[in-house]
């Protein structure tokens, strides 16, 4: 299942999944690396803001707390589940808003 929605999400984003890993143990880890090549003109730079500019929020802050709590069954089931949903969108359309 996890490796179905990995591969689900990598052809939502336009990418070509070409390989990845997961561990089965007490918790599940799975993991991905993106390679690509950006045309210099649609760089977006993350290091380049000054004192003055806003800084813009794409998702909640907090998601790492929420999975945590879960871990150890201190998570309500609406805020996992709200947690979950926001991982499973992409950032690609925040950048989008972003051009």
């Amino acid at each position: 299942e996890i490796l179905r929605g990995g591969a689900e999400k990598v052809m939502e984003s336009g990418g070509i999944l070409s390989g990845g890993h997961s561990v089965n143990d007490e918790n599940p880890k799975y993991g991905l690396s993106v390679t690509g090549v950006v045309h210099p003109d649609k760089v977006i730079a993350n290091n380049t803001c000054k004192v003055g500019d806003q800084l813009i929020l794409t998702k909640p802050l907090g998601i790492g707390i929420v999975t945590t709590a879960h871990n150890v069954r201190e998570a309500n089931e609406r805020s996992y589940k709200e947690a979950i949903r926001l991982m499973e969108t992409l950032n690609k359309y925040s950048a989008e808003k972003m051009k």
